[in-house]
């Protein structure tokens, strides 16, 4: 079992959510993890931390596309569209804040 974050962006917010999954390994910085959310999303690994404790938790977003920008959002209505559908597969929302961190700057 691993706790699972996945950070959605905005160019003015950062919304993360939150939840336990199971995998047969726990996955590696670089690999691509599928989440449903009303259709298999593939979502690239950005850290995966190991506690003292024997859990795992495992961070997915906040990627860069091949122009070397980070993959945000257009608007908020897409990624509030897209929160609501990650709620219905039991993901809660665990944070919202100002996007002070990861900006285009473009």
């Amino acid at each position: 079992m691993a706790i699972v974050d996945l950070y959605l962006l905005t160019e003015k917010i950062i919304v993360r959510l939150s939840r336990e999954m199971n995998f047969e390994r726990a996955p590696v910085v670089g690999e691509f993890v599928r989440i449903d959310a009303g259709g298999l999303l593939p979502h690239e690994v950005t850290e995966v931390v190991h506690d003292v404790d024997g859990s795992v938790r495992i961070v997915l977003g906040v990627v860069k596309t091949a122009d070397d920008e980070y993959d945000l959002y257009e608007d908020e209505t897409d990624l509030r569209d897209d929160e609501k559908e990650l709620h219905k597969v039991g993901w809660s929302t665990e944070s919202e804040a100002t996007n002070r961190a990861w900006r285009n700057n473009g």
